[in-house]
């Protein structure tokens, strides 16, 4: 897959993306807060960070913009394969499911998380390169996610009610955002028209 490739059906290839977030952190209450002056810690020295960091975890569907996310302390790490398990599994308020046959993993996210090769390789699937281009539009899903945390926190400060949170926020930011255009059709009906013989992960081995 080259630099110009674009999927054309859905669950064709996931980008995978942890990362540390630039603004948003926990206090040792688990109430979030927010620092203007973004964060420069990486994924590697997180956990032995003095500030309580929190970490996106998200995959993107490269046919549909689609994205599954979800906001975790980075002391401990939660393993990249639980997430991967709920992001493709189904959800009770949330189309998006299914594994893809291609999946882009950044190097930092692999060393950091060096298991997740053979989880690739025991469920089958595909690596490719990280692209310029579906990497930028990861990294702006990853900034819109931020913000739509930063927002909804104000319901409940405690970073342990993110998680709760976390399909409803999805499927709301991917059932009404249609990139300005009213005559599109929103991203999670893109990805549910072309979205046939889904594949969720089994339970054994994860």
């Amino acid at each position: 897959m080259n630099e110009n490739y674009r999927s054309s059906y859905s669950n064709e290839r996931h980008q995978l993306i942890v990362c540390v977030s630039k603004h948003l952190y926990a206090t040792k209450n688990g109430l979030i807060r927010y620092q203007q002056k973004p964060f420069d810690v990486s994924l590697m020295k997180v956990e032995k960070a003095e500030k309580g960091h929190l970490v996106h975890y998200l995959i993107r569907d490269d046919f549909s913009g689609v994205f599954y996310a979800e906001i975790h302390s980075g002391t401990p790490l939660i393993p990249v394969e639980e997430f991967l398990f709920r992001a493709w599994s189904q959800k009770e308020n949330y189309l998006f499911c299914g594994m893809p046959d291609f999946i882009s993993v950044p190097k930092t996210v692999s060393e950091r998380f060096p298991t997740v090769k053979r989880l690739i390789e025991v469920y089958g699937l595909k690596t490719v390169d990280v692209t310029s281009g579906f990497q930028s539009g990861t990294i702006q899903d990853v900034k819109n996610w931020e913000d739509l945390v930063r927002g909804i926190s104000g319901l409940s400060s405690r970073s342990e009610k993110l998680r709760e949170w976390t399909p409803a926020v999805c499927a709301g930011y991917s059932a009404y955002l249609n990139d300005g255009r009213s005559n599109r059709d929103s991203k999670i009906e893109r990805w549910r028209s072309r979205a046939k013989n889904l594949q969720v992960p089994p339970l054994e081995g994860w």
